[in-house]
């Protein structure tokens, strides 16, 4: 993996995940919500790019 597929997991990946944990550890509910969204709208993209992907191929 090149350094722009690592850029783009800390994006996708860690960066809502780190997000949720600080909001759930001081409980703030928009940054859970945005963080959640965030996080499932990241995957709800990749399973579709996955799917034409492989319908290409």
């Amino acid at each position: 993996m090149d350094i722009y597929s690592y850029f783009w997991l800390v994006i996708k990946y860690i960066f809502p995940l780190a997000l949720l944990i600080i909001s759930i550890v001081f409980f703030n509910p928009l940054l859970i919500m945005i963080s959640i969204v965030w996080i499932v709208a990241a995957m709800a993209i990749e399973i579709t790019t996955a799917e034409e992907r492989a319908r290409l191929a």
